[in-house]
């Protein structure tokens, strides 16, 4: 998000916020209807209402395109250049580049049948383009720091997620509270990932850093607290 413009941004942000809102509603959600079976059914229930869309919604303009289905492809970006406000070249010149995309495709599969080292050909590229990440050193140190970013990220975040009995709460209330403590992030961080507040350097060190001494401080917690356990009582209460 932080290479599309700020409007695009703003359009963006709710839709986090949506998922932090429906992660608090879950854990109320969960605390009246006990059974895990009729939770996720009941959960996922509403996804069926998405299915009409799929009579609604466009194909891919490529694919209509790879398939020779020109016309179409013709129509469904007139529609998209409608919605966003744009000319579109003439007619004649888009089913020209639509050809030669076309041709493009087909040539390139009948390249890769033909050719017995195909795959090998496409390993030595996607290598070479992995090589690029490490051929520097100051390549390799901002790869370094992202990989060990997101993988200490991604540990830090499952483990509180799926360790909530560990703090001695009530896992429903710790459901919502894991809701809540989200909904910071998708709008406080709108000034900075618009460029309102300046760059992106100094929020983005510092919300991987508040987060590490929270850890630090609630870790005498974890262990002096009594953990929290539903038993069959506490289940049809």
């Amino acid at each position: 998000m932080e290479i599309c413009p700020p409007l695009q941004v703003l359009r963006g942000h709710p839709r986090f916020l949506a998922w932090s809102l429906s992660v608090i509603a879950l854990g109320g959600y969960g605390y009246l209807l006990r059974d895990w079976r009729w939770l996720m059914f009941t959960v996922c229930l509403p996804s069926l209402l998405f299915l009409p869309a799929l009579w609604f919604i466009d194909e891919s303009p490529r694919w209509l395109i790879v398939k020779g289905r020109h016309q179409e492809a013709l129509r469904v970006l007139r529609r998209a250049a409608k919605w966003n406000k744009v000319k579109l070249p003439r007619d004649e010149e888009l089913l020209t580049v639509m050809a030669e995309i076309q041709k493009e495709q087909e040539d390139g599969r009948s390249q890769g049948r033909a050719s017995s080292s195909a795959l090998v050909d496409h390993l030595r590229s996607a290598g070479n383009e992995l090589i690029i990440l490490f051929k520097t050193r100051r390549i390799r140190t901002l790869t370094l720091y992202l990989y060990v970013n997101y993988v200490v990220a991604g540990l830090v975040y499952y483990g509180l997620s799926l360790g909530g009995d560990k703090f001695g709460v009530d896992p429903f209330v710790y459901m919502s509270l894991s809701g809540a403590m989200e909904i910071p992030g998708s709008t406080l961080t709108i000034p900075w990932s618009t460029g309102w507040a300046g760059g992106l350097r100094t929020p983005f060190a510092s919300s991987s850093r508040l987060p590490f001494f929270w850890c630090l401080g609630s870790y005498r917690q974890v262990r002096t607290r009594p953990r929290f356990v539903i038993d069959e009582k506490t289940r049809k209460r």
